[in-house]
């Protein structure tokens, strides 16, 4: 079997050689002779020979064509290999639980001499794999056959514990993707010590995969205490007072005290009282703005990782303002009592013409709501294109004045179809059809088809913009698009009731306020858990550099540029620079992986029986263990021995055919 039987058209060159060697050399040479004159003069005849001459060198030169032509062709040749003793092989897939509570106390010891016992335990015909698990499951070495098990015992000695969270129904219903079908018989060796909280909510999922036999190898403690930072923020009665929680039990006789830090500076120390988890801090007062607090008890416990809580506090007095043709215009006024409506955050609303937008200073507002933008001149359209650019988030309706334009101020878009969306072609108002719910500014999406529009301004779509809620004709009826470092959210039909029936609706108010909340960007703290991608709030036009909590930078300007996707491996304080601003991100660990319950024994009992049976052909195994037939290719074989051609045939060359000196007689 040939797998390229095309390069056979070069045997044609065989035909070179054998038509050289057909003809002779002519050596003769001229020799002196006495006189001629006594010879009866007769016409000469000259023949060629046509015979082969010099078979060995010829062989040797049709050999070497014939060897690179056939490698070139890359043949393949039915091979029996010998049998690999199925019966006896299995594969030991060691995998290492690598979450946080693995480095209470020696269990990480005791893990990683399990791991060893394990890898140096395997029999001369088995197979290893060394897996490591916690938020996500990577394949560390493997499988290697046992006499390379050395390999898996220097990855090993690289592996260390994480602090992120392990869900065991994610381990165990993903290994079948990471396993693979084609294998000989499975023991899963986990070593965990069986944590009650990283059991998942249905049992079922800690079943394994097929064919695949689970042992258990626990490493864990039964009388393992450990008190943790759950939580810090402000309290509920006082906004200057910090209230700490504290979660989990201290070990008996032991006085612990709470230190809290705000920005760097140490603000005040309680000792923790053993009957109540809490600790406040009063008369912490803390201006506008972003700060950072880290809270840490000391003395450290037997899992000093989780002692340490980071936290990002906003202190804002978020302000909005409604711009509009007429500060005292029912549009402004409506919109004005929708975002006055909103009280997480609470935002102080203020009230504004066009005509004198350039007397307030933008930079000061959360967000900004503008009615028909259309109505804007060009100085406020500037204004407002600056603080969009700056990082600031804007919502606008499309109104008359809008559609009297070929091109939207701020957004960009191009009107289309004459400037106006009339009503259907039944004459009926038209409906939303689609709406995107997932976004944050449409979590409370129930309604929306209800709303009656009867007109609207149609504008195409750009390539980066969000279509967030289409019309029944496919035109974009809302779209996010960012400008900048801001966000910017288009309402392509105004607050006015010749255009729609969307203000009496009590969709209305909720939709505004979802809105606001999303722009002022203050529904959700800036604050994970290891394991979780970071909110960035970095766009893909953006631009951002991103560093750890170690002052290393883990994101570059073109990273982000392309995709602000980052896995929080650290605990503390990210740093995020772009759009011209500094962010800080709270990464702590998550507060179940500090929670060192054991599983039941009842639980463990029942898992370790949880196995699930399948036949020979789904994990590879072979019933006899017979020599197997399979196909192997020859092509290096006929290069090596046509590289060995090529050096002899000069040298028979040369014997054969140096030049023949005439013999004088």
């Amino acid at each position: 079997m040939l797998l390229a039987p095309l390069f056979l058209v070069g045997l044609l060159a065989i035909g070179l050689p054998l038509w050289l060697h057909r003809f002779a050399r002519d050596t003769r040479t001229k020799e002196p002779f006495a006189s001629l004159m006594l010879l009866e003069p007769s016409q000469i005849h000259r023949s060629r020979e046509h015979t082969l001459k010099y078979l060995f060198l010829l062989a040797l030169r049709i050999a070497l064509l014939l060897l690179i032509v056939l490698a070139f062709a890359q043949p393949v040749l039915p091979w029996r290999a010998p049998p690999l003793e199925a019966r006896d092989r299995t594969l030991h897939v060691v995998v290492l639980d690598t979450s946080l509570s693995m480095q209470q106390g020696e269990r990480w010891t005791r893990a990683l001499e399990k791991a060893r016992a394990l890898i140096d335990a395997m029999k001369p015909a088995d197979q290893g794999m060394l897996v490591t698990a916690d938020s996500r499951v990577r394949v560390v070495r493997g499988p290697v056959n046992a006499s390379d098990k050395a390999e898996l015992r220097a990855a090993l000695a690289s592996i260390k514990p994480t602090a992120a969270r392990l869900d065991y129904g994610m381990l165990m219903t993903s290994a079948s993707s990471w396993l693979g079908t084609n294998r000989p018989p499975t023991q899963f060796h986990f070593i965990t010590d069986l944590q009650q909280s990283a059991t998942p909510l249905q049992f079922a999922d800690l079943e394994p995969p097929a064919g695949v036999k689970l042992v258990l190898q626990d490493v864990g403690t039964a009388d393992a205490t450990n008190q943790y930072v759950r939580s810090v923020g402000p309290s509920q009665h006082d906004a200057n007072t910090l209230e700490v929680r504290v979660g989990g039990t201290a070990p008996p006789n032991t006085e612990r005290t709470v230190i809290l830090t705000v920005d760097g500076k140490e603000r005040g120390r309680k000792t923790l009282s053993p009957n109540d988890p809490r600790a406040l801090f009063p008369g912490i007062a803390m201006g506008p703005g972003t700060h950072r607090a880290m809270v840490a008890l000391e003395p450290p416990d037997s899992l000093p990782q989780d002692d340490q809580h980071f936290a990002v506090l906003e202190r804002r007095e978020p302000r909005a303002l409604i711009i509009g043709a007429n500060s005292n215009g029912d549009d402004v006024t409506y919109f004005a009592a929708a975002v006055g409506a909103l009280t997480n955050p609470r935002l102080a609303v203020e009230r504004t013409g066009s005509d004198a937008l350039s007397q307030n200073a933008l930079a000061e507002y959360a967000t900004l709501v503008v009615s028909d933008v259309g109505v804007l001149s060009n100085a406020a359209t500037s204004a407002i294109q600056r603080y969009l650019e700056g990082g600031g988030a804007v919502l606008m309706t499309l109104g008359p004045r809008s559609a009297q334009q070929k091109r939207i101020p701020l957004s960009g878009h191009t009107v289309a179809g004459g400037g106006l969306g009339n009503r259907s072609e039944d004459g009926g108002a038209r409906r939303v059809a689609a709406i995107d719910d997932s976004h944050p500014a449409l979590r409370e999406s129930q309604g929306w088809r209800s709303v009656r529009f009867f007109r609207y301004v149609p504008i195409e779509p750009l390539p980066d913009d969000l279509v967030l809620i289409r019309l029944e004709d496919g035109r974009p009826l809302l779209i996010e698009r960012r400008i900048g470092a801001g966000r910017l959210l288009v309402l392509t039909s105004p607050l006015d009731r010749d255009w729609n029936d969307l203000g009496v609706h009590p969709l209305f108010v909720r939709f505004v306020g979802e809105a606001a909340r999303y722009l002022t960007a203050s529904a959700a703290a800036p604050n994970t858990t290891v394991g979780s991608v970071l909110p960035t709030r970095l766009g893909a036009r953006d631009g951002g550099q991103v560093f750890d909590p170690r002052g290393r930078r883990v994101l570059a300007l073109s990273d982000t540029a392309g995709s602000a996707r980052l896995m929080a491996e650290h605990i503390g304080f990210y740093e995020v620079r772009g759009g011209g601003r500094s962010d800080w991100i709270a990464v702590n660990a998550d507060a179940r992986e500090s929670e060192l319950a054991r599983m039941p024994p009842t639980s463990i009992e029942q898992w370790n029986t949880l196995q699930t049976s399948a036949p020979a052909a789904a994990n590879g195994s072979v019933p006899n263990a017979e020599p197997r037939s399979e196909l192997k290719s020859i092509w290096p074989w006929l290069l090596l021995i046509a590289v060995t051609l090529a050096f002899i045939e000069p040298l028979v060359a040369n014997s054969h055919l140096h030049v023949r000196r005439g013999v004088t007689t």
